[in-house]
């Protein structure tokens, strides 16, 4: 036996270190060559980690050639530093093939990770814009309803309905039509994008095409595809550039009062061409706001009517002829236009009171204002100035073609169907450029009166004539 710490601390005699080695070298198999071949072996399995595709293909081509070493190398105690080598290649070799696909799945997984973020991110991206641009339509909504509450007029508030739905949904084709109750048919006051003939011609009685049926159930309808829609057998599919619609009813105290209907979104992608459910409910928020407004305006068009309108004859009254006169007045002086006045009178009007009552003297004046009106051009504006007397302003007219129109009303009289034959005395005026309204029913009603004075001496000659007979 010998003792491995004489000397001095750190030094060991020859012959222990070398027992110690060759003792070390039997116990663990492990001697200096072996280690370097590990620390190489570990560094060949870092490369296959950070390689994963190529350490997965290059571990199963080297476990099978091992494999193959192993199985056919049978001399253990000749070879046993080599076959060992071989074994720890075969284990880190094995070791760095699942490495390598455990990278290769966290590489697929992560690749995949970051796909599904970038697609999350772009949707995100897109909501945010959708959402951006709804809170502006949003905001353009409420901002409708505080302009839309000052528009008492009602062809004025069509047309402010029609222009607000066609910027907020982006359409190129709108039509806004009301009910006639008396014939129970709709039709077109407002539109954008339609063909005058159209407008004109479309006459839909309630459950006739799809906006037949909104008006008789009530209810908006939405649809993405009329091709593919119960609706298809309703419409003609072909006159629409886009099969997506949409069609919602105004309603007044639980009563359709009109249909709005709305097709061929604008956009550059054939999804947005479609309508969704957030147009719908963008449509349905403009017309409820419109039906109240339109509910004001009728109310405000009835208050207008009345004090406008001669409630006897409906013609227009005394107070409007005021106001319609200073207007074609002032028209006639800026564009130098022709304007001429008519001022009637029924003759012996009294006498027939007196003769046949009173009622029989409204239904006179009744009948002889529908056929002023018969006669009269839409821009010629008929009104019952006092009692029995009538006033016809005659825009773009010239003294020559009033005294046609005069001719035409005398004669219209004439066919009337009374207790008597009445007759009416006309007096023509042409406006003067430098009169005022003054002046030209004063030269309106000065020729009235030389039409009844002469009309009198006339009279009055033939009643001389019959008593000298």
């Amino acid at each position: 036996m010998f003792r491995a710490n004489e000397g001095r601390e750190g030094d060991e005699p020859i012959e222990a270190r070398k027992v110690s080695s060759r003792i070390l070298s039997e116990n663990k198999g492990v001697n200096n060559l072996q280690l370097k071949r590990m620390e190489k072996d570990a560094h060949k399995r870092n490369i296959f980690t950070h390689y994963p595709l190529i350490s997965v293909a290059l571990g199963f081509l080297a476990i099978v050639i091992i494999s193959w070493l192993d199985e056919a190398i049978d001399f253990p105690h000749l070879f046993f530093s080599a076959q060992r080598t071989l074994f720890n290649w075969k284990e880190a070799l094995i070791e760095s093939v699942f490495t390598g696909m455990i990278g290769l799945f966290t590489v697929l997984k992560l690749r995949d990770a970051l796909n599904k973020r970038k697609k999350a991110e772009e949707a995100l991206i897109r909501f945010q814009e959708a959402l951006k641009i709804e809170k502006q339509k949003l905001e353009e909504v409420l901002n409708i309803d505080r302009q839309i509450s000052s528009i008492l007029k009602l062809n004025q508030l069509i047309d402010f309905v029609i222009e607000q739905a066609v910027n907020l949904l982006n359409v190129k084709r709108l039509s806004l039509m009301m009910l006639d109750p008396t014939k129970d048919e709709l039709i077109i006051k407002g539109s954008r994008g339609l063909e005058d003939t159209v407008i004109k011609n479309t006459r839909l009685l309630l459950g006739s095409r799809i906006a037949g049926l909104v008006a008789k159930e009530g209810k908006p309808i939405l649809v993405r595809d009329i091709a593919k829609s119960d609706f298809a057998m309703l419409e003609n599919c072909s006159q629409y550039k886009s099969k997506s619609f949409m069609a919602v009813p105004i309603i007044l105290h639980n009563s359709v009062v009109g249909v709005v209907n709305v097709t061929e979104k604008e956009s550059d992608d054939l999804s947005g061409q479609v309508f969704t459910e957030i147009d719908l409910k963008i449509l349905c928020s403009i017309i409820h706001q419109a039906a109240i407004s339109i509910e004001n305006a009728n109310y405000y068009q009835r208050l207008e009517y009345l004090t406008q309108t001669d409630s006897l004859t409906g013609l227009f009254n005394h107070r409007h002829f005021v106001q319609a006169l200073d207007q074609e007045i002032m028209r006639a002086k800026r564009y130098s236009r022709p304007l001429s006045l008519l001022m009637l009178d029924v003759d012996e009007f009294k006498d027939y009171n007196d003769m046949y009552g009173h009622l029989e003297g409204d239904k006179l004046l009744k009948k002889a204002s529908l056929m002023f009106k018969g006669i009269s051009r839409s821009v010629e504006i008929c009104c019952r100035y006092a009692g029995d007397e009538f006033a016809i302003i005659l825009p773009e007219t010239g003294i020559s073609q009033a005294k046609i129109v005069a001719d035409k009303i005398n004669n219209g009289m004439k066919s009337l169907d009374l207790k008597k034959p009445v007759t009416l005395s006309i007096g023509i005026a042409e406006f003067s450029k430098n009169a005022t309204r003054y002046d030209f029913v004063l030269k309106a009603d000065r020729s009235l009166y030389d039409v009844k004075k002469a009309k009198k001496i006339k009279s009055s000659i033939r009643h001389d004539r019959k008593i000298k007979n």
